[in-house]
């Protein structure tokens, strides 16, 4: 074949692409919003929301061996966090914040059919490596407000936990995440 051919033929596959592409884009776009108008509901994600212990770090976690997944059980909430130990040993708990995508309903909600805006849920991700259970207070300083919000619990030993603004917690970009128990140095990390 001759190079004109092969640049025609070339170029008739990326023209029907993009037209096949456009036609699709179309008919989607109009099917989404005469079902949105229909049903009267907030226009749905394109991927579904991974639920907590389901994103990639969970499944390299559990492909790495057997783990006993227990819920973590409710600390009793109290009034004092706390305080760091420098000189005691470090915590047994692997930390991580992780995010997927998720509905997170307006600020401004009052408990009537408001719109939900698409955002990046984030959550706090423990994981006890100890042979006994650990009482932790995760606290969250959101550094340029200087708001500290906090979530107390209980992680079985060699389970994992997940909290995250279910519990209290503000977790966004620029974050400072402590976690504290008696006893044990602080582990901290920060939101990205």
């Amino acid at each position: 074949m001759k190079r004109k051919e092969i640049l025609a033929i070339v170029g008739l596959v990326t023209l029907s692409f993009a037209v096949t592409l456009a036609v699709l884009w179309v008919e989607g776009s109009r099917g989404v919003s005469l079902a949105l108008r229909d049903r009267g509901a907030p226009p749905r994600a394109w991927w579904p929301a991974i639920p907590p212990g389901r994103g990639p770090a969970a499944i390299a976690a559990a492909s790495a061996g057997p783990q006993h997944s227990r819920p973590p059980l409710p600390a009793e909430p109290t009034a004092e966090v706390p305080s760091s130990d420098d000189s005691g040993p470090p915590l047994p708990v692997l930390l991580a914040v992780s995010s997927h995508p998720g509905r997170v309903a307006d600020d401004a909600d009052d408990g009537a059919d408001s719109a939900a805006r698409l955002e990046a849920a984030r959550q706090v991700d423990l994981f006890n490596t100890s042979d006994e259970a650990l009482a932790v207070t995760v606290l969250a300083l959101d550094v340029p407000t200087q708001v500290t919000t906090r979530a107390q619990l209980i992680i079985s030993p060699h389970s994992q936990a997940h909290v995250g603004s279910e519990s209290g917690l503000k977790l966004d970009p620029g974050t400072e995440v402590a976690l504290r128990s008696s006893g044990y140095r602080e582990l901290t990390t920060t939101v990205h």
